[in-house]
């Protein structure tokens, strides 16, 4: 089977990831201490690629990470999302942090240039979301 990705609208569901909720005043500057990344540098309707290391520097896990309504998402491999939020809550001290994972909205890929016709012009590091999930 052939899939011309010209004229073809396919989205698919990436079922393997997981979506972790981060809230609360505290958020961007918790977690720029313990990402690879800025976490401050993460703009509205962009997503950044960011790693999750132990205290020797052991890589734990790649994610990435966008904002969206005030809050800092993190899509990860659903077998890790329990992982990064018992680890990250270790070092939660008195900062003013809530982690949630997202059961309500799913991960897709859109794929197909009639696809980009919900979404607008692609964009590298782009995202947007819907009333099913996160595309």
């Amino acid at each position: 089977m052939n899939i011309d990705l010209n004229y073809s609208k396919i989205a698919l569901h990436l079922s393997y990831l997981s979506v972790i909720k981060i809230s609360d005043r505290d958020a961007t500057r918790f977690l720029n201490d313990q990402f690879t990344n800025d976490i401050a540098a993460l703009e509205s309707n962009r997503w950044q690629f960011n790693g999750y290391c132990s205290a020797k520097g052991r890589l734990i896990a790649i994610m990435r990470l966008f904002v969206s309504d005030d809050c800092i998402y993190i899509i990860v491999p659903a077998t890790l999302s329990e992982i990064v939020i018992k680890r990250l809550q270790v070092y939660l001290f008195r900062a003013r942090v809530k982690f949630e994972i997202v059961t309500d909205h799913r991960v897709y890929c859109l794929l197909g240039s009639e696809a980009m016709t919900n979404i607008g012009e692609p964009q590298a590091q782009a995202f947007t979301s819907d009333e099913n999930g996160f595309i």
